[in-house]
């Protein structure tokens, strides 16, 4: 017989890059209703280098981490 698995819930996390992550985090904002959870300032003025935006709350949440966009990410 096949054990039952736990009822442990698992998270599924899109990451998405923007060219501009100021103005992509502005978008998913204004457009979705994300709000903002955490944004890491780079290293430049005006850079991102790590944001996580999350929309709707409790358990049900969705979350989106943000990166910016490089030309070689790895």
């Amino acid at each position: 017989m096949v054990a039952k698995p736990n009822s442990s819930k698992t998270s599924i996390i899109p990451s998405l890059r923007f060219a501009d992550a100021q103005a992509g985090i502005e978008w998913l904002c204004m457009a979705f209703g994300f709000e903002k959870q955490l944004v890491v300032p780079g290293e430049q003025e005006g850079d991102i280098a790590h944001a996580q935006l999350t929309l709707g709350g409790g358990d049900d949440h969705a979350r989106v981490v943000q990166f910016p966009w490089r030309e070689r990410l790895f």
